[in-house]
């Protein structure tokens, strides 16, 4: 069975003070853990769970950040709304 990953873009920056930004609210305000981080130089990938859901934190130097997950679901589209609006604007 293949699974389906979508991609919702945070921000178009990339840089590290923002990328612990979006994660430091992840952590104080949807009481995630971090189950795994791995930092390179040009990408960080942090994955947690968010209700039952498997999910990713992504920095791409090129891309931005964004988050990732295997299905698509109205949780995402509140949490993208809630950290945009919480340090983005």
């Amino acid at each position: 069975m293949l699974n389906k990953y979508m991609e919702v873009i945070i921000s178009s920056k990339s840089d590290l003070v923002t990328f612990n930004l979006v994660a430091k609210l992840l952590l104080q305000n949807f009481e995630i853990e971090f189950i795994s981080k791995t930092n390179g130089l040009d990408q960080s990938y942090y994955d947690f769970i968010f209700q039952k859901n498997k999910y990713t934190l992504h920095r791409e130097h090129f891309i931005g950040i964004s988050l990732l997950y295997e299905i698509e679901n109205e949780d995402i589209v509140q949490l993208v709304k809630k950290i945009k609006n919480n340090i983005l604007e």
